[in-house]
């Protein structure tokens, strides 16, 4: 009887063993011993990773893209991977959509909403998805006056322009509406109510004159009120001291005389002279 061996796979899990003369009889079975491929890829192969092999590793494999149902080698489907026209991949804008890579320059340029759109009334870009809101407060988009003229559009920055200055259906006073006249109608109207109402403008004016004229004057007592000294000490200050001076000597007599003031709040009212020059002879 011959010595008892173990197969030369043992360590792989191989659990063989018996007369060392049946050892090659049981490689040409042995689930663990390497084989070649036989698609001739130059593979070593043990025979119980074969089926594995030949479905997803080896390079001479036929295999079939899911995208495009187009039949490869297993090193050609690795080369086509990542470049298959058919497959479905996200947007390159990141607009969340995804796209057959074969379309994606269509729908970027066509179809996505993070494409560039050039707004037609002020020239700046956007994206698609924003463009719709900018069109509600871009400042060259022409918009209608309010008030219904027969001017118009306007690009909403002039708008206001518009209406301040031109528009001739706005509802405007009268010019004369701070002097009390109580007109208010369109603008195309104002000019023929100023023709017709010159006589009761002017009126309007003069009565207007004569209230400021009292306000004036009520103006000037409170303030005359405010300035005037209680406190029963004078301080006056002489302004162009040299030219008067230069006066007194040329003109006898000459008195400068201070402004009003009062012992107290209901005490006596003093006013102090000077004779800047003196008064008479000596």
């Amino acid at each position: 009887m011959g010595s008892l061996v173990f197969c030369i796979h043992h360590k792989q899990g191989c659990k063989w063993s018996d007369e060392l003369r049946k050892l090659k009889a049981h490689l040409n079975t042995c689930k663990h011993d390497a084989i070649q491929c036989p698609n001739k890829c130059g593979s070593q192969i043990p025979r119980v990773m074969m089926t594995d092999h030949l479905a997803f590793t080896c390079i001479l494999r036929r295999a079939i893209c899911e995208f495009c149902n187009v039949e490869f080698t297993g090193i050609g489907l690795e080369e086509h991977a990542g470049t298959c026209s058919s497959e479905p991949i996200y947007c390159e804008s990141k607009c969340g959509t995804r796209v057959l890579r074969g379309r994606m320059s269509i729908h970027r340029a066509k179809d996505c909403a993070k494409r560039l759109r050039r707004c037609p009334h002020c020239g700046r870009e956007f994206s698609a998805d924003t463009l719709a809101a900018h069109g509600a407060t871009c400042p060259r988009s022409p918009i209608p006056c309010p008030q219904r003229c027969d001017a118009g559009p306007f690009a909403r920055a002039d708008l206001d322009a518009h209406l301040r200055d031109e528009c001739k259906a706005l509802t405007v006073p009268c010019t004369f509406k701070e002097a009390g006249c109580r007109f208010k109608g369109p603008r195309h109207l104002l000019e023929a109510h100023l023709e017709a109402n010159t006589s009761a403008h002017l009126s309007l004016m003069v009565a207007l004159s004569g209230r400021q004229g009292q306000q004036i004057n009520m103006l000037k007592s409170a303030m005359a009120k405010l300035s005037t000294n209680y406190t029963g000490t004078l301080l006056w200050k002489i302004t162009d001291w040299s030219v008067k001076m230069q006066e007194a000597k040329t003109k006898d007599g000459l008195e400068l005389v201070s402004p009003p003031f009062y012992t107290s709040q209901y005490g006596y009212k003093l006013q102090a002279s000077m004779f800047l020059n003196g008064n008479g002879p000596g």
